[in-house]
């Protein structure tokens, strides 16, 4: 995929001609960002929804990383709408408003991955509320596959994978995605010992 090539050329782009490394300081809440990397509000697999709100900054790796793990998603997603952020930091990191959070760099808000009644990826730029279900009240589907996936990219993620400390989600499509984690899981290992 030549576009998948040109993401991942861009990221080395941008990681090489950053002069000054980023850092953050403190926790998620009461922290700064100093030399946050400003990342591209849209690329491939990606966009930030709330682009007017200038808060697409983050520490060099979260940043490279939200962008490495996006092309990996769009590359084994073809046809996928793509991920969509809501807040990360702001330029200087520090209180950001409707946010505990987010003040250094090191956190991010992911949108649910969700289909229609039919199963077909849907764009979705804004957040849902799942029933237990796993079902919203305009009708979209938590698509645990895709939303598995993707926690599994996090957390193979080489700029951050090995950082990764919490996601949060409901305990009804936690609970979720755990059956399709462990669905994942034992067909692998049925894959492994037909070999």
């Amino acid at each position: 995929d030549p576009n998948y090539g040109a993401a991942l050329g861009k990221i080395s782009d941008i990681r090489d001609g950053k002069k000054t490394r980023s850092s953050s300081n403190s926790g998620v809440s009461g922290g700064k960002l100093r030399n946050g990397l400003a990342v591209p509000v849209k690329g491939y697999g990606y966009e930030f929804v709330h682009s007017e709100r200038g808060t697409n900054f983050a520490t060099d790796e979260m940043g490279l990383g939200l962008m490495h793990m996006a092309a990996d998603f769009q590359k084994n997603n073809d046809g996928h709408p793509g991920l969509r952020f809501g807040d990360a930091s702001d330029h200087n990191g520090g209180q950001l408003g409707g946010h505990k959070s987010h003040q250094n760099g090191r956190d991010v808000d992911i949108i649910f991955l969700a289909t229609d009644a039919k199963g077909r990826s849907v764009p979705n730029a804004r957040f849902t509320d799942f029933n237990a279900k796993g079902v919203s009240g305009g009708g979209l589907r938590f698509d645990e596959k895709r939303n598995w996936e993707l926690v599994k990219s996090m957390l193979e993620n080489p700029y951050f994978g090995r950082e990764v400390q919490f996601i949060f989600i409901d305990e009804s499509l936690k609970r979720r995605l755990l059956k399709t984690a462990k669905a994942d899981y034992e067909a692998a290992s049925g894959e492994e010992k037909t070999r």
